[in-house]
């Protein structure tokens, strides 16, 4: 036992629970084994610089994949729409075209 907390977890088990000597000690050293590797998985699961800038760079590229995708889609759609003002351009000078020569007959 080294820290006051273990040395008081000692006594507590000892004095106040009635325990005997060996068995609050060896209580002590499981809870504090027990801490330890809660400690050392919590450092494990800690996000590193490396996985963090790994990630930013998978974020970055499909950002760029997803900005790239909405460009195209706005070619086709500017597309789509001159089509289709054209096609009721024409339809509108059809329409003008019929009704003159039906008026000239």
């Amino acid at each position: 036992m080294r820290n006051p907390t273990q040395i008081r977890l000692y006594d507590i088990f000892r004095k106040d629970l009635h325990m005997p000597d060996d068995r609050a000690q060896n209580l002590v050293s499981t809870i504090n084994d027990a801490l330890n590797e809660q400690r050392e998985q919590d450092k494990e699961d800690l996000a590193t610089k490396s996985f963090v800038k790994d990630e930013l760079s998978t974020l970055s590229t499909a950002f760029q994949s997803l900005k790239d995708q909405m460009r195209d889609l706005e070619v086709r759609m500017t597309r789509q729409i001159y089509l289709v003002n054209l096609i009721q351009f024409l339809g509108i000078i059809g329409a003008l075209l019929a009704i003159y020569a039906f008026l000239r007959k």
